[in-house]
C-alpha cells in the first residue's frame, strides 16, 4: 500500500483536463462575447450515394454574411447561396480518407462584427450534415456621455434614461428587485426611450445592506480560511481536538455557501430577445442621488453606421465596446485617444484617463491569471503527476482572480467560471491515511502500540457516536481489511462517496469499541492517527 499517495490517479487527471481543457478556453476565447447558436438539425440528416469517400456539412442562417471555417486544409468551402426560403447555405464538403481524422472544428464569423461561434462534429461518409446558424442581431453597448449633473423634477426620487436607436426594439430593462424600480417606455424625435424611476432612499438604503452583507461575507470568509489554516497546522496534535474543529469548520462552511446564495446584489441591466445584457455601471448607480438623472445612450457594434456628435464620443464608444468585450488593451488605448480629442473636455479628458489607467491594470491582471491558467491547463494537457495540494491552490488561485475580476467589472462571465472551477474541483478525490494505534494513560502519560488487523467500512450514516459501538448495524460496506505490521493505512476515496469512515479492530481483546472519521463534504487529503483505546 502506497502511504504517501498525494498525487493525482489517472482517471482523476483525466476528468481534469477536460475541465481545465474548457475553463482555459473559456477565459481565452471570452473576450469576443459571442451571441452565436450552432444547433444541429438530425432530422434534415441525409444519405448521399454521390457523397463517396466525403462527408457535407451544411450551415444554414437567416444572415447572408457568415463565415465558415474547418479544422482541416484540405476541405471544400462552397459559396454562400440562398435557399427557397430565403435563408442562406454554406457548403463544406469534407475529405473522409480510410484511416484518417473525421473529426471537424468549425467556426462561425459573422462578417463586420465581433460575433463567433465554433462546432465540433464526428463526420461519416456518404452523410450530409445539416447546422441551424442563430446569430445575434444586436450587440448592446452603453454610453455616458453627460459630464454634468441633471435634474429630475421628481421630489424624492432619481430616474436612468436610456435612449435607444429607432432599429433596435423590444428591449427591457430590469433591477434588483429590492429597488422596487418603476419603468416606463416612450418615443422621443424618434428615438426610443426606456426610463428607470426609483425611490432615492431606497436606493441608498439598499446600497446600505448591499456593503454590510460584502463586509461580512469577507469576515466570514477570511474567518474560514483562518480555521482551515488552523486544522492542517495542528491536525498531527494528539492534544487538538480535530473532530470539534473539522464539525466547526463543515459548519462555518454551510453557512458561508448560504450567505453567498443569499448575497443581495445591486444591478440596473437592458436585455433583450435576440441581444447581449448590458449593464449599468454601479459606480453610477452609487452616485445617484435624490432628483438626479443619468442619460444612458445605447449603442449596437454590429451596426457600423452609428452617427457622433464628435471625435470624442466616438473614440468612448469604441472603448466601452472593447472593455464589454474584455479586450481591456484595447480598451486602454480607444479611451486614450478619447482624452487625446480635440472636442473632449477637460473632465471628459480627465474621466477617459482614469478609465484607460483602470484598463491598464485590468489587462495586467487579467494576463496574469490567463498565465496561470496556462499553466494548469498544460499540467493537465500533459497528464503531469501533480501534487493535489498544489494543484488545489493552483485552482482556488485561478478561482480567487476570477472573483476579483467580477468584482472589478461586474462581468458575470467571470463569477460563473470561478464557481464551475470550486464545483469541479470539489469532484476530485482525496486521501485518508494515517496509522493505528492502541492508546491508554500509563503513569500519567499517554502510550501508544500500532495495531494491525483493522476492518474499514464506508458509510452513509451520518457522523454519531452511536457508529463507536461493536453493535452498530448500518457500517455500511467493507472497503478494505488493513493487516500492515505497522499499523499505516491508506484510503483513495471520491468526494461525496461516503458520509463517514468507520475502522473495526478485529481479533484483538483489549480493544471493545470502533471509532469513526466523518468525511462528509471533505476534498482534501487528511493525515489522520485513529486511536483504539485499550479497554
Amino acid at each position: 500500500m502506497n502511504y504517501n499517495n498525494k498525487f493525482i490517479n489517472d482517471q482523476e487527471m483525466k476528468k481534469i483536463i477536460t475541465l481545465f481543457m474548457l475553463t482555459f478556453v473559456a477565459g481565452m476565447a471570452g473576450a469576443q462575447n459571442s451571441i452565436v447558436s450552432i444547433d444541429e438539425v438530425a432530422s434534415m440528416m441525409q444519405d448521399d450515394v454521390t457523397l463517396e469517400n466525403k462527408s457535407a456539412v451544411v450551415f444554414i442562417s437567416k444572415r447572408d454574411n457568415i463565415i465558415v471555417t474547418s479544422s482541416a486544409n484540405n476541405d471544400v468551402i462552397s459559396p454562400t447561396r440562398k435557399m427557397d426560403d430565403g435563408r442562406f447555405a454554406t457548403e463544406v464538403t469534407c475529405a473522409m480518407e480510410k484511416g484518417g481524422d473525421r473529426s471537424r472544428t468549425f467556426g462561425i464569423l459573422i462578417q463586420g462584427t465581433t460575433l463567433k461561434g465554433e462546432k465540433k462534429k464526428t463526420l461519416a461518409a456518404g452523410k450530409r450534415f445539416y447546422f441551424d446558424v442563430e446569430a445575434a442581431e444586436h450587440m448592446l453597448g452603453l454610453l455616458y456621455p453627460e459630464t454634468r449633473d441633471i435634474l429630475y423634477p421628481v421630489e424624492g426620487k432619481t430616474c436612468i434614461v436610456f435612449n435607444i436607436p429607432p432599429d433596435i426594439n423590444n428591449l427591457k430593462v430590469e433591477c434588483s428587485n429590492q429597488l422596487r424600480g418603476k419603468t416606463e417606455a416612450t418615443s422621443e424625435n424618434g428615438v426610443n426611450v426606456l426610463s428607470l424611476e426609483l425611490d432615492a432612499n431606497v436606493l441608498k438604503e439598499y446600497i446600505a445592506i448591499v456593503d454590510n452583507a460584502q463586509q461580512q461575507l469577507i469576515e466570514k470568509n477570511n474567518a474560514f480560511n483562518a480555521l482551515r489554516a488552523e486544522i492542517n497546522a495542528k491536525a498531527s496534535d494528539p492534544k487538538y481536538d480535530i473532530d470539534a474543529a473539522e464539525a466547526r469548520e463543515k459548519a462555518m462552511k454551510s453557512e458561508l455557501e448560504q450567505m453567498q446564495k443569499e448575497a443581495p446584489s445591486l444591478f440596473v441591466r437592458l436585455t433583450g430577445e435576440s441581444s447581449n445584457t448590458v449593464y449599468v455601471d454601479v459606480a453610477k448607480l452609487r452616485a445617484l442621488g435624490a432628483k438626479a438623472k443619468l442619460t444612458v445612450n445605447v449603442t449596437d457594434a454590429l451596426h457600423t453606421e452609428k452617427v457622433f456628435t464628435g471625435k470624442f464620443e466616438e473614440m468612448l464608444s469604441q472603448a466601452n465596446t472593447h472593455r464589454m468585450n474584455r479586450d481591456y488593451k484595447l480598451a486602454k488605448q480607444y479611451y486614450e485617444s478619447a482624452a487625446q480629442a480635440s472636442d473632449a473636455s477637460a473632465t471628459d479628458k480627465q474621466t477617459a484617463m482614469e478609465s484607460a489607467t483602470k484598463m491598464e491594470e485590468l489587462n495586467a491582471f487579467k494576463d496574469e491569471t490567463d498565465q496561470l491558467a496556462g499553466r494548469l491547463y498544460e499540467i493537465t494537457r500533459n497528464n503531469q503527476r501533480v501534487n493535489k495540494d498544489q494543484l488545489h491552490a493552483l485552482i482556488d488561485d485561478i478561482s480567487e482572480r476570477y472573483r476579483t475580476l467580477h468584482l472589478e467589472t461586474k462581468d458575470q462571465f467571470y463569477l460563473d467560471e470561478a464557481n464551475r472551477l470550486q464545483a469541479e474541483k470539489s469532484k476530485i478525490g482525496f486521501v485518508l491515511k494515517g496509522r493505528f494505534v492502541m492508546s491508554e494513560y500509563k503513569g500519567g502519560s499517554l502510550q501508544e502500540v500500532p495495531i494491525t488487523n483493522v476492518r474499514i467500512y464506508g458509510s452513509q450514516a451520518s457522523n454519531s457516536d452511536e457508529m463507536d459501538s461493536p453493535k452498530f448495524s448500518r457500517k455500511g460496506e467493507i472497503i478494505e481489511t488493513v493487516t500492515a505490521a505497522d499499523g499505516h493505512f491508506s484510503l483513495n476515496l471520491h468526494a461525496g462517496e461516503y458520509k463517514t469512515i468507520i475502522f473495526e479492530a478485529i481479533g484483538n481483546k483489549d480493544i471493545k469499541i470502533n471509532k469513526h472519521v466523518s468525511v462528509e463534504g471533505r476534498t482534501d487529503d487528511r493525515n489522520v492517527k485513529i486511536r483504539f483505546p485499550k479497554d
